[in-house]
């Protein structure tokens, strides 16, 4: 649902004048309601309840050695964190356990530990794999996003993520009736 498709049923349940577009009017009660949308939107992706629709899957491909890359890379539609037990080398079909701590990475890395039995760190905005990994090797996890708003732009070639609505033709991934009940 749309943002102006969103503020077109709240004004028909309200009585409020059909709105023609919201993200650009300067009407103060439609202003209003867009910054409450807004908020209702940054209470739920910052909730401690993981809502499935804002769950993602990244995959992308192994590279030599331990950091496999940046998650803003890995996971583009705004990794928030990793789901538990989601994490798998699919070529291999293991499980890649983690995340593990700081401590338990330095205790690995000082013995050498070698093979194809991974374990994971998140450190300095990356995914780092224990032992180094062999490039090739499709891998995947699953993520909480901190974006439940998307602009499916006609002429991208993919649909982009964000935090808020910012155009008329922006679409939720949050059910319309929680939506407007919200702004009731």
């Amino acid at each position: 649902m749309s943002l102006l498709s969103i503020m077109t049923a709240f004004a028909g349940r309200t009585g409020w004048v059909v709105p023609v577009t919201v993200a650009t009017s300067s009407d103060t009660q439609l202003r209003k309601a867009l910054g409450l949308l807004n908020e209702l939107v940054d209470e739920l992706v910052n909730s401690t309840y993981t809502y499935t629709f804002l769950i993602r899957e990244a995959t992308f491909t192994s590279v030599d050695g331990a950091s496999q890359g940046y998650l803003s890379d890995l996971a583009p539609a705004g990794y928030k964190s990793m789901m538990p037990g989601t994490f798998f080398d699919r070529s291999q079909n293991l499980e890649i356990k983690g995340p593990i701590s700081s401590a338990e990475w330095q205790r690995r890395q000082s013995m050498g530990i070698s093979g194809t039995c991974y374990e994971f760190r998140e450190w300095l905005g990356q995914i780092w794999l224990s032992p180094d990994a062999e490039a090739g090797s499709s891998m995947a996890f699953e993520y909480r996003s901190k974006y439940a708003i998307m602009d499916e732009v006609t002429d991208a070639p993919d649909v982009i993520y964000k935090n808020w609505f910012t155009l008329d033709t922006d679409t939720s991934m949050i059910p319309e009736d929680l939506l407007l009940k919200s702004l009731s």
